[in-house]
């Protein structure tokens, strides 16, 4: 897996982010309250493993976790899966592998630097890109750690969010084309089975019902409303 910080603060991912998603609903081919009313053409698939669009885009939601995106957008480029997104710096710094021993000199000079720095924006901006062996290597710790744990997942969780559009792309026999998720709704792009390109629009709402819909279907509610979901 390839991925770089972004030196500069976010905005414009941002602003791309908020531009496209205003462009998806002057252009919406259903609306999200006939998808959350009925399933409708939206045919989830069933199987306990779900599809290549399910499983990878669970993996991505596995490894950005820690990260807490505020904003994400996902697309293929080629075969691999390209995420530029932003988050907290402080959360990114803590990935970095911890540096050596520094001598006085160099911590002097860092400090210098981080005082000419205040002002910096606490948000920072990264790319990571992901094949089908990173894939295939974080949703195999991601089954151990499940299979360790037994912990039920969160639905509300950035993995869970991320494998049910990609379960609503593989209903629609679609291939993906991008993604887009900020704190409040996640947008996406896919051409379908007949070759035409769709847009959709969910709240964090309207998702919630989506996959509420999906787990019932599959008779996998615990009482008191838990879901108990599967691989």
């Amino acid at each position: 897996m390839a991925w770089q910080d972004g030196s500069r603060i976010g905005y414009s991912v941002f602003c791309s982010h908020q531009k496209w998603i205003r462009a998806s609903r002057c252009e919406l081919v259903r609306g999200a309250a006939a998808l959350v009313n009925s399933l409708g053409p939206f045919k989830l698939k069933s199987t306990e493993s779900g599809g290549f669009y399910a499983r990878s885009l669970r993996a991505i939601g596995q490894d950005l976790t820690d990260l807490y995106p505020e904003t994400i957008e996902i697309e293929r480029q080629g075969e691999d899966f390209v995420v530029r997104g932003t988050c907290a710096r402080s959360r990114l710094e803590a990935e970095k592998p911890k540096p050596e021993r520094k001598s006085l000199k160099e911590i002097l000079a860092q400090d210098i630097t981080a005082w000419g720095s205040e002002n910096k924006s606490d948000t920072a901006s990264f790319t990571r890109s992901y094949d089908a062996e990173d894939i295939a290597r974080i949703n195999e710790a991601g089954s151990r750690r499940r299979a360790a744990t037994d912990k039920i997942p969160d639905i509300r969780s950035l993995s869970e969010i991320l494998r049910t559009v990609g379960r609503v792309i593989e209903g629609e026999g679609g291939r993906m084309i991008k993604i887009v998720k900020d704190r409040h709704q996640v947008a996406f792009e896919y051409v379908n089975r007949e070759g035409k390109s769709c847009k959709q629009e969910l709240s964090s709402l309207d998702l919630r019902k989506v996959q509420q819909r999906f787990y019932e279907k599959r008779g996998e509610t615990r009482s008191g409303g838990m879901f108990k979901l599967k691989d």
